[in-house]
């Protein structure tokens, strides 16, 4: 059975995202608290699979404790983390820290599930407002040629792990047409593969660029 954990100060956030995660998960388990503390005296015995929190702070450091905290008594546990508000250059050390999926807390409507998906499956995700805009930096930087709207949308469908075709069947183009922008990309970007572009994107991400 998959236990996910649901950490958030707002009881109606903890509910909505309960009702959605029943609506396409069966027979899963969930904790609910507003913080660590909270979690482990209401579910004693429990571990879940999945953390998703939400976080409120302000501060980088606060964030961090919070996540440290819990990577320090669930080390198996994967990490979901969606923020109230948008920090710069935050989603590399989140990486750093063991998180796995990052979202905004304004794209959970759309993006919370494919998330949660993607994090099961061992990957990594992070919302297209928070790729999109390291994205954007990234062809800013050293006079690459920016990409146009159409390449930056595939870009980031690409490193979400979707295939060449699955964007074909979606946008109803050939997958002919859809690998001539993926090379344009990744021509534009310097690199010669997806999983460079990622690594690039992170290293642009990085606090200490």
């Amino acid at each position: 059975m998959l236990t996910i954990a649901l950490m958030d100060q707002d009881v109606l956030m903890r509910l909505g995202l309960t009702i959605l995660l029943n609506d396409h998960f069966k027979g899963i388990k969930i904790l609910e608290a507003d913080d660590l503390s909270h979690l482990i005296r209401a579910h004693t015995g429990n571990t879940p699979d999945l953390f998703v929190i939400g976080n409120y702070h302000s501060s980088k450091k606060k964030s961090a404790l919070t996540i440290q905290s819990i990577k320090e008594q669930f080390p198996h546990s994967s990490l979901i983390v969606y923020d109230y508000k948008r920090h710069k250059d935050i989603t590399n050390a989140y990486v750093q820290l063991g998180v796995q999926g990052h979202l905004l807390r304004q794209s959970i409507g759309t993006e919370f599930i494919d998330c949660v998906k993607t994090v099961r499956n061992n990957q990594y995700y992070v919302c297209s407002d928070i790729s999109g805009s390291i994205l954007n930096s990234l062809f800013q930087f050293d006079g690459r040629p920016r990409m146009t709207a159409r390449e930056s949308v595939i870009a980031e469908l690409l490193l979400q792990g979707k295939s060449v075709n699955w964007i074909a069947d979606a946008f109803e183009r050939s997958p002919a047409y859809i690998n001539l922008i993926k090379r344009s990309i990744l021509k534009k970007a310097q690199v010669s593969s997806i999983s460079e572009l990622g690594g690039a994107m992170k290293t642009q991400a990085s606090p200490t660029r």
